[in-house]
């Protein structure tokens, strides 16, 4: 069906695909100024592409669609998507923004992707990776069972995993607090542009701490490290469980 229901374009087409159900829904927002998106999915992947500066569009893949409950409503120039996920239904999220989307991304199995946005927002899986890409802002991401792939970025950041490796590549703002854990996997920060930053590194268990920069050093064992790289404008804290840390 297709129609316009309070300023938005709406479709959906339904197909069984190897003996399972299929929906797919679109609904297209137009937004103004300060757009912003929020997700709440039980099972399903969450990933955002950029699009023009006027609308926001979701198509969803819902699988086994009469096992769960889904909306996508507005409320202003908010966009927000929930799915509620039952009996191994699976509702996978494409969403379409401008490129100063705020967002705040919620799924509790699935993987996380958020490309390109010059905004502050957070992601969250409960099991599945987070992967963000040339973002600028304030980011939080966490996942409790995944890998966290962070590059390209510059602002103030926070990124963990429980289960995983974190993988970061940008450039600390001025003036940031950033933190960066790992229950059990590695966690790498290579720092860009001119790092300035005081440097907090801690491994709980098992792992090695690795640190490639000029810096001034307080403290340095194999477990445990602290020092200040240039005027150290920025703070970055780093913990790991059972893994190793690396800073270059």
């Amino acid at each position: 069906r297709c129609g316009d229901i309070d300023g938005r374009l709406r479709s959906s087409v339904g197909i069984s695909i190897g003996g399972g159900a299929t929906e797919t829904k679109a609904d297209m927002f137009g937004v103004g100024s300060n757009p912003a998106v929020n997700t709440d999915i039980g099972n399903g992947d969450v990933e955002l592409i950029l699009g023009p500066a006027d609308s926001i569009t979701v198509t969803a893949e819902l699988r086994k669609p009469e096992s769960i409950e889904y909306s996508a409503t507005r409320d202003g120039n908010t966009i927000t998507v929930v799915a509620k996920t039952k009996n191994n239904s699976r509702a996978d999220e494409t969403i379409t923004v401008p490129a100063d989307t705020t967002f705040s991304l919620s799924t509790g199995s699935g993987d996380v992707d958020v490309p390109a946005v010059n905004a502050s927002g957070s992601v969250n899986s409960g099991s599945g990776s987070l992967t963000l890409v040339n973002t600028g802002g304030d980011v939080t991401g966490s996942t409790g069972s995944g890998d966290v792939d962070a590059r390209d970025l510059e602002g103030s950041f926070g990124l963990s995993s429980g289960s995983g490796d974190v993988d970061f590549k940008g450039e600390l703002a001025q003036g940031s607090e950033n933190k960066f854990s790992s229950g059990s996997g590695s966690v790498t920060a290579q720092l860009t542009g001119t790092p300035s930053v005081d440097l907090d590194l801690k491994i709980e268990q098992e792992g090695k701490i690795r640190v490639e920069l000029s810096e001034t050093v307080v403290e340095n064992t194999e477990h445990r490290f602290a020092g200040t790289v240039g005027a150290g404008d920025a703070a970055l804290t780093v913990r790991a469980g059972d893994g190793d840390i690396v800073v270059e």
